[in-house]
């Protein structure tokens, strides 16, 4: 009687026997295996930090599984908040890939004529303010101004928005989170990262950093 391992050793004979052409077929189909094996146990993962967020909270879950990416939707601390991914297909031809993405969008009570955008300094912000196309605001804490790239278009109230707490709270948002902007548009607060599976301990992060950003936004 044929063992697992006698079955294994028979189907490697049978691509031994084309050669290095069988070998590298059989590599081909091994890989294949092992990255569905990886997006199983990914997509598991995501959708279970996404299911034990939404319990404990009292949100409904969307999607998830294989074929769903999952996400979360309710009110978290009083603003209605949605967390997920979504996935972007970029480029053409053999250079065509397929992005996942995390997002996080919580509403505020604040007038939605209101705009605040922060991103970390860089190359091509200091450029852009060399030559006078990049315009912002600094709130008067140096090592923060130095650090993002505010802009707004109500000077007066982000100051006050941007206080010694939400300032630590955005702090640790960027600096354990890495997105690349952190914007407040039509009363809405968003941040998004190229991310493909975020913990249970990130999700619960982010929703907090967020919740503490949208009540200073409502309060001033």
């Amino acid at each position: 009687m044929a063992t697992g391992g006698d079955a294994v050793g028979s189907l490697c004979g049978i691509f031994m026997c084309f050669g290095p052409f069988g070998l590298f077929i059989l590599l081909i189909i091994v890989l294949i295996v092992l990255g569905a094996i990886w997006g199983y146990y990914a997509s598991m993962g995501r959708t279970n930090a996404m299911r034990q967020f939404a319990t404990e909270n009292g949100m409904a879950m969307t999607g998830g599984g294989f074929f769903s990416l999952p996400g979360v939707s309710g009110s978290y601390k009083g603003h209605n908040t949605q967390m997920g991914y979504f996935q972007r297909t970029e480029g053409s031809g053999k250079s065509r890939h397929t992005h996942t993405y995390f997002f996080s969008r919580m509403m505020t009570n604040t007038s939605p004529m209101f705009a605040l955008s922060l991103s970390k300094e860089g190359m091509f912000s200091w450029i852009g303010k060399s030559v006078g196309v990049t315009h912002e605001i600094q709130v008067g804490d140096e090592a923060f101004d130095k650090e993002y790239l505010i802009n707004t278009n109500d000077a007066l109230r982000a100051k006050r928005v941007l206080a010694p707490e939400v300032r630590t709270r955005i702090d640790g948002l960027f600096d354990s989170f890495r997105m690349g902007s952190l914007n407040l548009e039509t009363g809405a607060l968003y941040i998004q990262r190229e991310m493909s599976n975020v913990g249970y301990p990130d999700l619960k992060m982010v929703a907090e950093a967020m919740a503490g950003l949208a009540e200073a936004v409502d309060k001033y």
